[in-house]
């Protein structure tokens, strides 16, 4: 490497040994970021388990530990948009029943015909929820985009 350094008006070649140290260490081949923060992704595959209720287990485990100042722990990927279609289920739900109700008052040219037929709607979600629990399944997704 062309250095300041002289000798008889040539430049010369300076070793790297003499203006640095060599030391060998391991590294990460990557260096990932979410939202200009540094990151580390762990992944799994689970088996004879759910995602809802390995996530759960993941979480209680995190709580228990002492993560140093500075550090979080978050989930990302399928976790992440499971959380997030449970949060807008309740938007979408609502709405739903609204717009039901406002057809229904047209078609019956109503209001208290279609407060019958709507009050009828929460005997229906615990016949599902007795289903769901008599059957032995889980309440995930796909059981609550059926019961809408």
């Amino acid at each position: 490497m062309p250095s300041e350094h002289q000798l008889a008006g040539k430049a010369m070649l300076v070793p790297l040994s003499q203006v640095a140290a060599w030391q060998y260490s391991t590294s990460s081949s990557d260096i990932r970021r979410y939202d200009r923060q540094k990151e580390i992704r762990l992944s799994a595959n689970v088996e004879g388990t759910s995602m809802g209720e390995a996530n759960e287990a993941f979480f209680e485990k995190m709580e228990s530990m002492q993560v140093p100042v500075g550090y979080k722990v978050g989930q990302a990927g399928a976790g992440n948009d499971m959380d997030d279609s449970f949060a807008n289920m309740a938007m979408a739900l609502a709405m739903a029943v609204a717009f039901i109700f406002m057809i229904l008052a047209a078609q019956f040219e109503s209001y208290s015909e279609p407060f019958a037929i709507m009050f009828s709607l929460p005997l229906a979600m615990i016949g599902a929820l007795a289903g769901l629990f008599i059957a032995g399944s889980e309440l995930s997704l796909v059981p609550r985009w059926r019961m809408l």
